[in-house]
């Protein structure tokens, strides 16, 4: 905040926060005195301090109140959270961009958990099949649409499922199945995707 501990002891903690919050603070005090003895505050938004050059910053804060000799004592544990939140923009610009990638790529390209349940499929392939990602995500990706040519074609990538799983890189042509019953040959591979640990947690399909 910006304040030395001469500069803050003694003044009101209204120092440390925008003057818009002020009025809100004292209804929030007087409120705590009947409610549990710690809550975090914020529940109805953001909020924010304010530094002693009067700039504002987000903020997380908590409130916690101990009786001590039949005198009320409140606690207030305050977080800046500027780079969290800074973190969270850039990670939610990440995904934006994968999505784009990953939807408008011309290969049929997802994401299997290591037992061959479907948990995303890019809208090529969708599109290709002509059904919405509710008939695919959450099911065994043999028994997706792109796969009922034939037992015999489940079976084979069943099988290269479980292999894959067991981290070998998996490649082989075969026929897929489209809306209308369109039938075509694909160069179809499964790629293990490894942990720090050396374990397989996720196969992509392309």
């Amino acid at each position: 905040f910006g304040w030395t501990t001469d500069e803050a002891v003694g003044q009101p903690v209204e120092i440390l926060m925008p003057k818009r919050y002020a009025n809100q603070h004292h209804h929030h005090v007087k409120a705590f005195h009947h409610e549990p003895t710690s809550k975090l505050m914020g529940e109805r938004g953001q909020l924010y301090g304010k530094h002693k050059n009067g700039q504002e910053f987000p903020i997380e804060a908590s409130i916690s109140r101990v009786n001590m000799n039949d005198e009320i004592i409140f606690t207030v544990i305050i977080k800046d959270i500027t780079k969290q939140l800074e973190q969270i923009k850039d990670l939610h610009l990440m995904q934006a961009r994968f999505k784009g990638i990953f939807n408008n790529t011309f290969q049929f390209i997802g994401f299997m958990n290591p037992n061959g349940i479907l948990l995303e499929i890019n809208e090529t392939a969708l599109d290709f099949a002509g059904i919405t990602e509710s008939d695919a995500i959450g099911k065994p990706y043999w028994e997706t649409k792109w796969w009922t040519l034939s037992p015999e074609t489940q079976k084979q990538l069943k099988e290269a499922i479980h292999t894959a799983a067991s981290g070998e890189f998996i490649r082989y042509d075969v026929d897929i199945v489209g809306k209308e019953d369109t039938v075509i040959t694909v160069d179809f591979s499964i790629k293990p995707v490894f942990d720090a640990s050396g374990n397989v947690v996720q196969l992509i399909p392309e």
